[in-house]
C-alpha cells in the first residue's frame, strides 16, 4: 500500500520528466578535447583522440530503437542503423538535414540537431583538426 502511494504521489513528477525530454532541444557540442551530445543533460562525450572516422551524412539511415528514447524531436540511446551499426549510440533530432556519423574503435555514433549551420561548423571544425 506504500509503494502505491508512493507511485501515485510520483506520478506528476514523471509528467514533468517526461515533457523535459520532449520539448529540450538535442545540441552537439565541441570541445577541445572531445565532442558531446547535449539532451536534458550531457548524453554523450567522445573524444577527439578515439574518433577513427566521421562523415557527415545528409539523410537519416533507417533506425530501429533498441534501447532508449524514440520522441518526435528526439532519438536517443541505442539503435540499429541500417547498414551503418546494430548497436549504434544515438542523440538526435530525426527532422535534421545533416547527420554526423562518428566511429571509434569500440562504438558507432550518431548526432544532429536542428541548427544545420552550427552542425556544418561543428564538421568543418574536424577536418581541420
Amino acid at each position: 500500500m506504500i509503494f502505491s502511494g508512493i507511485l501515485i504521489l510520483a506520478m506528476p513528477l514523471l509528467g514533468v520528466w517526461l515533457m523535459t525530454n520532449e520539448f529540450s532541444t538535442v545540441e552537439i557540442v565541441l570541445t577541445d578535447n572531445s565532442i558531446e551530445a547535449h539532451h536534458t543533460g550531457i548524453e554523450y562525450e567522445v573524444p577527439l583522440e578515439d574518433i577513427i572516422s566521421y562523415e557527415l551524412l545528409t539523410e537519416l539511415p533507417k533506425i530501429s530503437r533498441t534501447a532508449g528514447t524514440g520522441l518526435d524531436n528526439v532519438a536517443k540511446g541505442i539503435f540499429s542503423v541500417k547498414g551503418i551499426d546494430t548497436n549504434c549510440r544515438l542523440c538526435l533530432y530525426p527532422d535534421a538535414e545533416l547527420f554526423l556519423l562518428i566511429e571509434t574503435e569500440e562504438q558507432t555514433y550518431l548526432f544532429s540537431m536542428e541548427d544545420t549551420e552550427q552542425m556544418q561548423q561543428i564538421y568543418h571544425t574536424l577536418t581541420q583538426q
